[in-house]
């Protein structure tokens, strides 16, 4: 479901992210469409580098993992997100933004990352593993 709600959004009306420092830059929204691996993946630019990765599935397990604690950390995402982290320093950024885009998280600043401010919601969209196979 988490895929689904992205994907009604993304890249339409939602085509670029605020950065979290700088928030006069963006990260531009590229394509939907599965890695290597077969999962499916939101590809972000930064500037005029190559295309990054946000991982729907890893996405899912960060909330999972976050939710009783309602915070999301940068430690937290790399401890659950290790190919979206591996690709950028940005996927962080561009995941919590999908996320308050949802109205599921609220950036908050520094440490202390991203607040789950919607947990029903939350565990809605983190639904049925088997749910997101498109």
């Amino acid at each position: 479901m988490l895929e689904q709600c992205l994907k009604e959004i993304i890249p339409n009306p939602i085509n670029k992210f605020k950065q979290l420092k700088d928030e006069q830059k963006w990260y531009f929204v590229d394509d939907w469409r599965k890695d290597t691996r077969g999962e499916m993946c939101l590809y972000y630019v930064v500037g005029n580098n190559p295309p990054k990765r946000v991982v729907i599935s890893e996405v899912k397990e960060l909330l999972r993992n976050c939710l009783t604690r309602r915070q999301i950390t940068r430690n937290d995402f790399g401890a659950y997100c290790h190919t979206s982290n591996s690709d950028g320093y940005c996927a962080f950024a561009v995941t919590g933004r999908m996320l308050e885009h949802l109205c599921i998280a609220r950036y908050v600043g520094g440490n202390d990352g991203f607040k789950i401010i919607n947990k029903s919601l939350a565990r809605a969209v983190i639904g049925n593993d088997n749910e997101d196979s498109n």
